[in-house]
């Protein structure tokens, strides 16, 4: 009917034109109108009749001063309740936390997390339990004692958390030479470096199973440069038996490397991530490993990762100070640096004075 009357133009069209045009500003059942104020032009297109004018005051109703008021109070009270949790939803959160760090073998994560929750719940046993076990994993030694003196004597619920710090504070004794050799150390004012090599070698011998006393052993060879072979061997040995002794697979990952074997050096730091991914020796020792093979790019990120994590620890320091020094970013080196002289103490001046002595050519990397 329409294209007929458009094609034969005339009056006809006129009447299609208006109908059409009616159609747009009316709705279906236009005789009624607007139901507020009964204007017969209606918003076409809502399932209720109004007007433009109408629907807009609907639109733009005005909300009570008393709803206002109270949503500004119930959102003030949600942000306060947010911001001020009470302590044991708090330490909930930092529980679980932990928990979740635990499992991703980020250790170090777990212990703040952790430590949050002692501090606020110190007979806590599942956070005290937990925290002893990261501390183990990241050979913090002080943070394991505070938490086992807690838990000494104490009767868990948890039979899985109980027997899992239990193994934790077994592997630990591993960690601990025994008085004999405390006593020899003691002698030598606890500076392993003053213990002439034939006395350590002849302890080790008859104590092959003080796995700290021999990785001691292992460590002077390396680090005088003495017998890189027998350093290796009981190194390698100790790893037959206790492959996951932390000590051990971080000295032969720098044996490694001061052998020049590499790849073993990168295959034994990768061990020692895979034990914990947040290991600050396991970093700074690939990121050396990987200065060694020119990759200096790939070493200044992973140094920085190492320091990042602990950014007290001087060997992380030093390593920084390396990378840095070999992509060429002197003044990232230098202020590292200059950071690392107001940190240092008597324990670690080897450790930065072989960086230094690197930089200024009379060490070779």
């Amino acid at each position: 009917m329409i294209i007929f009357a458009f094609i034969n133009g005339g009056e006809n069209k006129k009447y299609i034109m208006e109908e059409i045009q009616n159609t747009e500003s009316t709705s279906p059942d236009s005789s009624i109108g607007c139901i507020n104020c009964s204007n017969p032009v209606v918003v076409k297109g809502f399932p209720n009749a109004l007007c433009e004018t109408c629907r807009d005051n609907y639109i733009k109703f005005p909300i009570p001063l008393w709803v206002k008021a109270f949503t500004i109070g119930i959102g003030i009270i949600f942000l306060f309740s947010l911001y001020k949790l009470p302590p044991n939803i708090a330490s909930g959160v930092h529980l679980e936390k932990g928990k979740i760090a635990m499992e991703q073998k980020k250790y170090l994560t777990a212990q703040k997390e952790l430590q949050k929750v002692a501090d606020i719940l110190p007979n806590n046993l599942e956070a005290q339990g937990t925290l002893l076990i990261a501390a183990f994993n990241n050979q913090d030694w002080v943070t394991l004692n505070k938490a086992y003196t807690v838990l000494l004597n104490k009767k868990f619920d948890d039979e899985d958390l109980y027997d899992k710090v239990n193994r934790t504070v077994q592997d630990a004794n591993a960690y601990y030479p025994k008085d004999s050799f405390t006593s020899i150390m003691q002698h030598y004012g606890n500076d392993i470096n003053k213990v002439p090599i034939n006395i350590l070698k002849n302890y080790v011998d008859s104590n092959k199973d003080d796995l700290s006393a021999t990785t001691s052993y292992a460590g002077l060879l390396l680090n005088t440069g003495s017998n890189y072979a027998v350093a290796d061997s009981v190194l390698t040995n100790i790893l037959a038996t206790n492959p996951e002794y932390i000590p051990a697979l971080s000295a032969i990952s720098s044996l490694k490397r001061q052998e020049n074997k590499l790849d073993e050096s990168i295959e034994y730091c990768n061990k020692i991530l895979f034990y914990n991914s947040e290991s600050v020796y396991g970093l700074a020792s690939k990121a050396r490993t990987y200065l060694k093979q020119k990759r200096n790019d790939e070493a200044y990120k992973l140094a920085m990762q190492s320091y990042q994590l602990n950014n007290k620890d001087m060997y992380a320091i030093a390593t920084v100070i390396l990378a840095a020094n070999f992509s060429n970013k002197i003044k990232e080196r230098d202020d590292m640096l200059q950071k690392a002289l107001t940190l240092k103490d008597s324990a670690d001046a080897d450790v930065l004075q072989y960086a230094q002595d690197v930089i200024k050519g009379k060490e070779k990397f």
